[in-house]
C-alpha cells in the first residue's frame, strides 16, 4: 500500500478545505438550530470546532467537518454518543442537539463546499493531560472506559467497520510510514511493528470485538478541577470503530504511564479499573503489553509521517508524539513475561503459563 493511500485513511487528512467564515457559522447556527451567540475557535486536527455561547449563557460546541468527510462517518460518531447516553445516562458524553429531528445537517459554505455540521452540548472540565496523574485517577479512567465499552457493546452502524489507520488491528499497515533508517530511536518502533505483524496479530484476531471509542487519551477526557479523579467529559469520538475491545484498554493504558515511577505504573491501574467493571479474559490480558507498545509505535510513526506531509497542522498532529517517544524510552527494557504477570496480578488472575 502506498503512502498516499495510507494518508487517505485519515478521513480526508490529506485534503484541504477553506476555513469557514464567522458569518457562515452564524448563518448555520440560525438556520439549523435557531440560535445566536458568540464564537470561540477550539483547537482541532482535522475539522473546525467552535465553542458557542448564546445570549442566555448556554454553551454548545459546533463541529464543522472537513469537505471530504463522509456523512455516514459523521453520523456514526453522533449515534455512538446517543447510544452511550441512552445505555448509561451517567456517563458524561456530549448531548447531540437535533435539527428537525436529525443528528446533523449538511450546510453549503463558500465556494459551494458542502460541510456536515453537528451541534452538541459543551462539557465543563480541564483536559486530563493538564492534571497530576495518580493511581486513583487511572483506575477511574479504566472504569469509565469499561462503562463506555459496555454501553456500546450492542451498538451497530453501517459505517462502523472502517478501514481506519488508527485501528490497532491494522498496525501492520503502518510499517511503510516508518523511515527507512532503523537505528537510533527508530529501532524500537521498527522492532515493535515487526513483532506485531509476525506474532501479535494472530493472537489478536480471535479476541472479542465490538464498537469502541478507540482514543481514550488525556486530551479526550475532561476532569473536575477540584477533584482530578472525577471525569466530567468523554469527548472526541472521531476514531470510533469496530475492533477488539482490548485495543481500547491498551490505548487508554499507554497514555497513563507515570514516568516518575518504574515500569507500568498507571497502565496497570487502567487495566485494574476496567476489569473491575468488565472482566477481561486471560488471552486479552496476556496480549496487553504487546498492544501498549504497538500503539506507541503507531503513534510516533503516523504522527511524524503526517506532520511532514501537513506542516501547517503539525502542532496539533504532534500533540501526543513527545509523550509517545518518552513512553517508548521508558519501556525500552520492559521484560515481556514480567509485564504479563503484572497485568494478570492487577486483574486478580493467575497467569496462564
Amino acid at each position: 500500500m502506498s503512502e498516499e493511500d495510507l494518508l487517505e485513511r485519515f478521513d480526508g487528512g490529506g485534503d484541504s478545505h477553506s476555513q469557514v467564515e464567522t458569518h457562515e457559522v452564524a448563518r448555520t447556527l440560525k438556520q439549523y438550530w435557531g440560535i445566536r451567540g458568540s464564537l470561540r475557535s477550539l483547537v482541532a486536527e482535522r475539522d473546525e470546532i467552535l465553542e458557542v455561547t448564546t445570549d442566555d449563557n448556554r454553551r454548545y460546541v459546533l463541529k464543522i467537518y472537513g469537505a471530504s468527510e463522509s456523512p455516514s462517518l459523521a453520523d456514526l460518531r453522533a449515534r455512538a454518543c446517543v447510544h452511550i447516553a441512552e445505555s448509561d445516562p451517567a456517563l458524561p458524553v456530549p448531548e447531540i442537539i437535533r435539527t428537525d429531528g436529525a443528528l446533523q445537517a449538511v450546510a453549503t459554505m463558500k465556494a459551494g463546499e458542502d460541510r456536515v455540521v453537528q451541534l452538541m452540548t459543551f462539557l465543563d472540565g480541564i483536559p486530563q493531560v493538564s492534571t497530576l496523574k495518580s493511581s486513583r485517577q487511572a483506575f477511574e479512567i479504566g472504569k469509565a472506559l469499561a462503562r463506555t465499552a459496555r454501553a456500546l457493546a450492542h451498538f451497530e452502524h453501517p459505517a462502523d467497520r472502517r478501514n481506519l489507520v488508527w485501528d490497532l488491528a491494522n498496525a501492520a499497515n503502518v510499517r511503510p510510514l516508518l523511515p527507512a533508517i532503523s537505528s537510533g530511536r527508530w529501532q524500537m518502533p521498527h522492532r515493535i511493528l515487526q513483532r506485531f505483524e509476525d506474532r501479535t496479530l494472530s493472537m489478536l484476531s480471535d479476541l472479542p470485538s465490538q464498537v469502541i471509542h478507540n482514543d481514550f487519551n488525556g486530551h479526550n477526557l475532561l476532569m473536575d478541577p477540584s477533584d482530578p479523579t472525577r471525569i466530567t467529559g468523554i469527548i472526541d469520538f472521531g476514531d470510533v470503530t469496530r475492533s477488539q475491545r482490548i485495543n481500547d484498554v491498551a490505548i487508554a493504558a499507554c497514555y497513563q504511564l507515570r514516568f516518575d515511577e518504574s515500569g507500568l505504573s498507571g497502565a496497570l491501574d487502567v487495566a485494574r479499573g476496567y476489569n473491575s467493571v468488565t472482566t477481561l479474559n486471560p488471552h486479552e490480558i496476556a496480549i496487553l503489553p504487546d498492544l501498549i507498545l504497538t500503539r506507541l509505535a503507531m503513534a510516533v510513526a503516523i504522527t511524524e509521517f503526517r506532520a511532514t506531509r501537513l506542516p501547517e497542522r503539525a502542532s496539533q498532529i504532534l500533540k501526543n508524539t513527545g509523550y509517545a517517544w518518552r513512553a517508548l524510552s521508558h519501556l525500552t527494557d520492559l521484560d515481556k513475561n514480567w509485564a504479563v504477570d503484572r497485568f494478570f496480578a492487577a486483574c486478580d488472575k493467575e497467569t496462564s503459563s
